[in-house]
């Protein structure tokens, strides 16, 4: 018991560790569904996990899974074995003791027809192809060339119940079983037997697993922890450790990797033993379970555990926070450092604490009482181990590490220029550069024995700084001095003068935060516009996203080894000093948020001072770092069709258009993956991506190609290359043979033509002789019809002549050629006269754009038709309408222009007496619409009474078939929107007869329910349109509200116009009554009746009644209707707003839908609130 007692108290402390290992991540929803149990977990080549569940069997690539055989209802079972074979069968077991084989989808049922088994298969192995399952209780089954064989205890094994199967390359298959362990040799032949069991030593008989771990068996045991099996002497190797062992039975032991081994209890965790050093990771605490089914270890060396929860990745990572949940007080950490013993001093704006271990391994945190009131700033190891803290506006806090005396090194004790420290660097044992916020850089002698501290000088402004901010400063190796400034930008003291970097190499960034020296001398500095720069002591090479940064202007700037680490919000990104390629590492955690140069590095570490506590991150390479990713190609196309991977390499020219799909297995952090590809033959450089994804290649060329693609996980490991090499064949055309071939038959069909040509030409003659008799008489024929279309023209001069119009025919450039006499008569002027006069119709015409239409209709070979007022005779002005026809020959040259004039002098006369009636009629609609809007309510009273509201009218035309009442009495406010017969002047007098009913019924008849007006409206319409015409159609659409503001209540009824309710930014609608106003009772079989709804007015609650107008409104892209859904929309989208500014964004959103388009109806909406 004291034992165990002594292992738990190390396992407690192991999860308080400074720099706990492993980390968790759960996968119980792999499935789609949440805890389905896991059995058993095993890999293929291309790296996907093969899971088996007590529902079937997955295949998991770290971010998705897919059930196997889906389509099948075969392997929907609960999985017990799964093995995947040298030829990538993958064979599968169940725990009825059934047996699968899948293969390309096609699943075959493997038949132990030699002795029949119920039980469940526990283990599959194979050995020079030949196939062994092991069993819970009938022992092993062999399967090789279509034979099956059973191995029991009678023949030899140590025991039926067999737990694990493994091989080595002897030809030998160990097992394990409840009876120890049994080592089978020449199994496919002629089998051996040595059983192995406590009776040579081994502790416990039932062993539940059995592990090669280099010249080693080790042996995983029910009740006796593990020991091992040396396979050189032979004898059973008992492990001190597991002597008192009381943490039940062992079900896994494994070598993780050298010095690192892992062992899984069922029930009580899994330890971790790397270099004598023990973790253990407790089920219910990491896996909300009390026990696991497996443990299995990856290609990549990750842990995978299978339990009833489902599956569980434990995965090592570089970094680790100590924050408040190991102890601090505090998580936003401004300074830090490490003192000789390797305890972490921290500083906050709280003061200054220091972490450690203790003997067991328990972080312990404790705080400095006496800096408590001390902001700190920046922190750093003396060259005598002791730790200076810089604060703001206290000066310098000097902490001995040993026995935590302190004291204070500021301006009014030791002459500090200013007492805002924001870095401290010693350049020796003596030296020491302060640098201030506003004091500039303070060089200082320091004696650290007897604590003798002397300013030597104060840099400033004065004596050359380029800015009396300066936020750090350090010396390279031959000694000079860089200092990082805000204002100045980065510069060298050298031979006591300053010299500025930023100036000498017209950088845009004047202010630099952080800066550090590699091992090769160069000085690295942080910009505010430059990115990072790294100065080589000649020129300066800047560092922006361009070339991977993610972050331009990172905090802390810290070196190791041939690397630059830059500490940003998003991670830490990694510069090669020596090719100055650019990598990065995300971190899990969220953003980072690092605090200005609080950064140091110490035991192979990074300790970073964040707002989430100190990040500590390991920059030493593990074996675990360098494990890599593994790539494959899924996909083939060609010609854009899917095509086999493992067929023909040989493509024939026509088969040029090629595509791959790859993607790549990286189970522990697959999101991080990325990728570069290139093709051989064609590609020069490769080609990068961030993801998996499908490649072209278009129109190859005949030749030799290779494509290959490489992965590349988070630790910047490539994956080994996968190639597909293949080859695209010439065509015919490209060969030799085929052009010698090609020259013959091509002086051959020369050598045909000629002659066929000659024989050709001469017919040629004979029918050319026959075309020119031909053509002659043609010509003749032609002459005939011209003299005929001569005499026609002739005609058609007669009747332009004598025709009452206007005609006249011009040349192209205008001149007048011909006019007939009714031209001559209207105008006062002979053709003669015209002819004598060269008259143009450019300088002549009665209408000034004449140029104009002549250039239209030549451009468009059409006629072209105009009005002119013709005053040439005073006395008989007359208006013409004119048409205007070109004329083109042949070659679609302008010929003529003829242009034939009409008298419409009475039809202008008839238009204005048509123009100055509409104009009489037009001016008394516009008085009916004062009429109609005088009788409309003010909006002066609705404000009064309803303060929060707004009301859109847009009619249609002059007048409208819309328009809205209200009336106000006893607390009680009453509102209605009303969408009358048609719109215009109907529409108007059916709102006159509306408004004086409602008027009728409210304010003198005393009629309040909102049903009960809706019912006498439909009366008083009945009664005022129906008295002498029975077929009249015309009536209403009502929504009416009544707003009780005492009891602050509303009800509303409708006539076939909703109420819309808008709370809580949804919309509610209340439906009205199907029952126009004007409906007639013989013409329904219910009795008319309305129906009041009645709501409580809640704070924020919007209503809204309208008419049909919004709704049905044309336009839009696709001149539609708007439609009440839109309408919705909008209303939800503004009912937050003030009601003015849901008025005029209504509106708005009405003109930009409506455009060019003519509104269709009268528009009205109300709108209000209480």
């Amino acid at each position: 018991m004291l034992k165990k007692n002594k292992i738990l108290l190390v396992l407690i402390f192991c999860s308080s560790l400074l720099f706990p290992q492993l980390q968790v991540k759960n996968y119980f929803s792999f499935t789609g569904k949440k805890d389905v149990a896991v059995n058993t977990i095993t890999q293929d080549k291309q790296g996907f996990l093969w899971i088996g569940t007590v529902e079937g069997v997955y295949r998991f690539d770290g971010k998705t899974s897919v059930l196997v055989a889906k389509e099948s209802a075969v392997l929907k079972k609960n999985i017990t074995a799964i093995f995947i074979d040298s030829k990538e069968t993958a064979w599968i077991g169940t725990n009825t003791g059934k047996i699968y084989s899948l293969k390309n989808n096609k699943i075959d049922s493997l038949d132990l027809k030699v002795k029949p088994n119920e039980e469940k298969i526990t283990s599959i192995c194979e050995i020079n192809s030949t196939l062994c399952f092991g069993t819970y209780g009938n022992g092993i089954y062999t399967y090789a060339n279509n034979e099956i064989k059973n191995f029991d205890s009678e023949k030899g094994l140590s025991d039926n119940v067999v737990y694990k199967l493994i091989t080595d390359s002897k030809n030998t298959v160990w097992c394990a079983t409840d009876g120890g362990i049994t080592e089978i040799s020449n199994i496919t032949s002629q089998p051996a037997f040595k059983i192995i069991s406590n009776k040579i030593g081994l502790p416990d008989n039932i062993v539940r697993d059995i592990s090669f771990e280099e010249k080693r068996i080790m042996i995983s045991m029910q009740d006796s922890g593990v020991c091992s099996y040396n396979l050189t002497n032979f004898k059973i190797e008992r492990i001190p450790f597991f002597a008192n062992w009381s943490l039940g039975t062992v079900i896994n032991a494994n070598m993780q990797v050298p010095n690192k081994t892992i062992i899984a209890t069922e029930k009580n965790g899994f330890l971790q033993i790397q270099n004598g050093i023990i973790s253990i990771y407790n089920y219910e605490k990491y896996l909300q379970t009390t026990g696991i089914n497996q443990l299995f270890i990856d290609n990549a060396k990750q842990i995978w555990v299978a339990s009833k929860k489902g599956i569980s990745q434990f995965y090592d990572r570089r970094y680790d926070f100590i924050n408040n949940t190991k102890g601090l007080s505090d998580d936003k950490i401004l300074a830090i450092a490490t003192d000789n013993d390797h305890a972490i001093w921290i500083g906050t704006v709280n003061g200054i604490s220091k972490i450690m271990n203790d003997d067991e391994g328990k972080i312990i945190v404790t705080k400095i009482q006496e800096a408590t009131k001390f902001t700190i700033s920046c922190a750093t190891k003396a060259p005598d181990g002791s730790i200076w803290f810089g604060t703001y506006g206290n000066g310098i806090i000097e902490l001995s590490s040993q026995n935590k005396n302190s004291s204070i090194i500021n301006s009014q004790n030791k002459g500090l220029s200013n007492d805002n420290v924001s870095n401290i660097y010693f350049a020796d044992n003596t030296t020491v550069y302060i640098s201030t916020l506003g004091g500039g850089l303070i060089k200082a002698k320091v004696d650290l024995e007897t604590k003798d501290f002397k300013v030597e000088k104060t840099y400033t402004e004065t004596e050359g700084l380029g800015s009396n901010y300066v936020y750090a400063a350090l010396t390279d190796n031959n000694g000079k001095l860089y200092i990082a400034t805000d204002g100045g930008g980065l510069q060298i003291l050298e031979n006591d003068k300053f010299i500025s970097l930023t100036q000498k190499f017209k950088l845009n960034s004047n202010t630099i935060v952080s800066i550090c020296k590699d091992k090769y001398n160069n000085i690295w500095a942080s910009s505010n516009a430059n990115g990072v720069l790294k100065y080589n002591g000649k020129g300066i090479t800047s560092f922006t996203q361009q070339n991977g940064l993610r972050d331009e202007q990172p905090q802390q700037l810290i070196s190791a080894g041939d690397l630059v680490f830059s500490i940003n919000s998003k991670g830490i990104d990694k510069i090669n000093c020596v090719d100055n390629t650019v990598s990065y590492y995300d971190l899990f955690d969220g953003d980072l948020e690092p605090n200005l140069n609080a950064v140091f590095m110490g035991q192979d570490k990074i300790f970073s001072g964040t707002n989430n506590g100190v990040l500590v991150y390991r920059t030493s390479v593990e074996a675990l770092d360098s494990v890599k990713p593994l790539t494959f190609i899924k996909a083939l196309q060609i010609n854009y069709k899917p095509f086999p991977i493992d067929s023909i390499f040989e493509f024939n020219y026509k088969q040029n258009n090629l595509a791959f799909t790859f993607d790549a297995i990286w189970l522990k952090n697959p999101e991080k993956l990325s990728y570069r590809y290139k093709l051989t033959g064609l590609d020069v450089d490769w080609l990068y991506a961030s993801e998996g994804k499908l490649i072209n290649y278009n129109n190859l060329a005949a030749g030799a190609y290779t494509f290959v693609v490489q992965a590349k996980n988070e630790e910047d490991v490539w994956s080994e290359p996968t190639t597909f090499s293949f080859t695209i064949l010439s065509p015919i055309w490209k060969k030799w043979w085929f052009w010698v071939i090609v020259a013959v038959v091509a002086f051959l069909v020369i050598y045909s033509f000629v002659r066929y040509r000659l024989r050709a030409l001469q017919k040629e003659n004979l029918l050319l002789e026959e075309k020119v008799a031909l053509r002659t008489k043609e010509i003749e024929k032609q002459s005939e019809i011209i003299a005929e279309a001569n005499k026609e023209l002739e005609q058609l001069s007669i009747v332009a002549s004598r025709t009452d119009n206007v005609v006249l025919i011009l040349k192209p450039n205008g001149d007048i050629e011909y006019v007939n006499e009714s031209f001559a008569k209207l105008n006062k002027i002979t053709l003669a006269e015209i002819l004598a006069k060269n008259l143009n119709i450019f300088t002549s015409s009665n209408n000034s754009n004449i140029k104009t239409f002549v250039d239209e209709a030549v451009s468009t070979k059409r006629s072209v038709k105009y009005e002119s007022y013709n005053t040439k005779d005073p006395e008989n002005k007359v208006w013409e309408a004119s048409t205007l026809t070109p004329i083109f020959d042949e070659n679609d040259q302008i010929k003529k222009i003829i242009i034939i004039d009409s008298d419409i002098t009475e039809s202008k006369r008839q238009q204005k007496i048509i123009e100055q009636k509409n104009k009489d009629i037009t001016d008394s609609i516009s008085y009916a619409r004062k009429i109609q809007h005088a009788i409309l309510p003010e909006n002066s009273l609705i404000q009064k009474h309803i303060p929060n509201s707004f009301v859109l009218y847009m009619t249609k035309d002059i007048v409208s078939g819309d328009f809205y009442w209200f009336a106000h009495m006893n607390d009680v406010s009453i509102i209605a929107a009303i969408d009358c017969t048609g719109h215009g002047v109907p529409g108007a007098f059916m709102s006159l007869i509306g408004y004086n009913i409602l008027n009728k019924i409210v304010n003198e008849q005393k009629i309040i329910d909102p049903k009960d007006i809706l019912f006498e409206l439909n009366k008083g319409v009945l009664e005022t349109l129906y008295k002498n015409e029975s077929e009249s159609k015309d009536g209403m659409d009502c929504a009416i509200c009544k707003i009780n503001h005492k009891t602050n209540t509303l009800d509303y009824a409708g006539a076939m116009r909703p109420l819309w309710i808008v709370s809580n930014n949804e919309l509610t609608e209340v439906k009205a009554d199907k029952i126009p106003i004007g409906t007639k009772q013989q013409d329904r079989v219910e009795t008319i009746a309305y129906t009041t709804h009645t709501f409580n007015l809640d704070k924020g609650d919007s209503f809204y009644i309208f008419t049909d107008g919004y709704a049905d409104q044309f336009g839009g892209a696709k001149e539609k209707k708007y439609s009440t859904g839109k309408l919705k929309d909008l209303i939800i989208k503004n009912s937050a707003r003030d009601f003015k500014t849901q008025h005029d964004n209504i509106k708005a959103e009405h003109l930009a839908w409506k455009g060019p388009h003519e509104q269709v109806d009268d528009i009205l909406v109300i709108g209000f609130k209480f």
